[in-house]
């Protein structure tokens, strides 16, 4: 239940920020099920936070998608340091504080993050890690 209500409120604090909603912000379907986020504490690659897999791996990873995934990371973000600050910000603000970037360690197996740096001007700076392989996977065609 802790996780419906966790996600229940990423979900608000995403739509209060006034980024509106595509065909995948309210039907997350190709998610395998669960909580989107889960998982360590995201202070690096070692430790990255796990982002649900896709139920439909044929499909084509969309801008929809890419919308959705962005929403759910700047929820979690704004759930964990954006009520901690001492700065009056609402969650569209917050987001502006945010910067994405995408990564993809090669090793035995490839595997793909999303990088989000929080930055506050003389007070903070934290980097998170989201561990999407599983997410964005596409499996190929034969």
């Amino acid at each position: 239940m802790n996780n419906l209500k966790s996600h229940l409120l990423v979900l608000l604090a995403a739509c209060a920020a006034g980024l509106g909603c595509s065909a995948g912000c309210h039907d997350p379907q190709w998610m395998s099920g669960g909580a989107a986020i889960q998982g360590n504490n995201g202070a690096s690659y070692q430790t990255a936070l796990r982002v649900a897999g896709r139920q439909y791996t044929q499909e084509a990873w969309t801008k929809a998608d890419e919308e959705w995934l962005r929403r759910e990371e700047d929820g979690w973000m704004y759930l964990k340091y954006g009520k901690g600050l001492s700065i009056s910000l609402v969650p569209e603000e917050f987001n502006r504080l945010l910067h994405h970037t995408t990564e993809t360690q090669h090793g035995r197996v490839a595997r793909v993050y999303d990088i989000v740096t929080l930055t506050v001007p003389g007070k903070l700076t934290n980097t998170t890690y989201f561990h999407v392989t599983r997410a964005r996977y596409v499996r190929p065609r034969n």
